[in-house]
């Protein structure tokens, strides 16, 4: 799952697919997704939600290869806006 993977290590390519993702479902949905996968897992929601919008890592990340043209600063503006 996306999330757990960029909560892990935020790769660029994690948030992008993220960023696809957001495309068809809401955050919310994928939390509750999130949320249903890890049952008796501890995890912190607050964590989950910084590592969302925690870009710092991933700045210098390789491009991955897209399918169609996806602007890097679009990747965070969204995940930003569907985090708050």
């Amino acid at each position: 799952m996306k999330i757990a993977a960029i909560s892990q290590r935020g790769t660029k390519k994690d948030f992008v697919d993220l960023y696809v993702l957001l495309q068809k479902y809401t955050l919310d949905e994928m939390l509750k997704a999130f949320e249903k996968k890890y049952t008796g897992t501890s995890y912190q929601k607050l964590h989950i939600l910084k590592s969302l919008v925690y870009f710092d890592d991933a700045e210098n990340d390789p491009e991955p290869d897209y399918i169609s043209p996806i602007k890097w600063e679009d990747v965070k503006n969204l995940l930003t806006s569907s985090a708050m």
